[in-house]
């Protein structure tokens, strides 16, 4: 669990979704082959790189597509994060570590409901004090007691599945959006030379279709 949410594990996210991204561009007949294979070979980032970056440029987005542009090198750079939003990247990552996260969680209930069935069985005929508002209650058994916490759990887990459901369909919602979007607005070969006066220039890295093409 620690490790899902790491920096490090963090950024590896990150770039998955870059250049998961890419390819469905490239797929689309926007991100050239030879492009596309260079990012997937040389797309790599430092965690030291990103924060000196992140200190200059006050942003850990900017800094992190900087720090792995540099090392991707000119022409192919320029399709790292084409046409992504900072949400895009983050809320993405954030989705898929929720259900990491989840997929732990879940494992370990089932195996603690597990375990406290067969202490449930052990000790069904075992008497205890019941209580009540801190006081003694009528006789009842610690297997019983068991019982219900094994019934209680198996509703957390349901909970916990219908959680980690809605944080994958979230995930799913961003790709139908981002990649629904591209098939309708970037048809190949070509691209637009210039997007509401502003020119698409060789160098640039990143550009976003205009908001009414939403």
């Amino acid at each position: 669990m620690r490790e899902i949410w790491s920096e490090q594990r963090k950024l590896e996210i990150w770039l998955q979704i870059e250049l998961l991204a890419s390819e469905a561009l490239c797929a689309a007949g926007v991100v050239p082959k030879n492009d596309l294979a260079r990012m997937k070979a040389r797309a790599a980032f430092s965690i030291e790189s990103c924060k000196e970056l992140e200190r200059t440029l006050n942003y850990d987005v900017l800094a992190f597509t900087t720090n792995v542009a540099e090392n991707i090198g000119a022409p192919a750079s320029r399709w790292f994060h084409f046409g992504l939003t900072s949400s895009d990247i983050i809320d993405t990552a954030f989705g898929v570590q929720m259900v990491q996260s989840a997929d732990i969680l879940l494992a370990d209930v089932k195996r603690l409901r597990q375990v406290i069935a067969l202490k449930a069985k052990k000790y069904q005929f075992t008497p205890m004090i019941g209580r009540s508002h801190g006081i003694h209650a009528e006789p009842t058994t610690f297997g019983l007691k068991l019982a219900l916490m094994y019934d209680e759990f198996g509703r957390a887990l349901k909970r916990l599945q219908i959680a980690r459901q809605l944080w994958d369909c979230a995930c799913g919602a961003w790709r139908w959006n981002l990649f629904g979007r591209w098939q309708k607005i970037l048809r190949p070969p070509a691209l637009p030379s210039a997007v509401d006066g502003e020119i698409l220039s060789p160098n640039a890295r990143c550009w976003r279709p205009p908001m009414r093409a939403y």
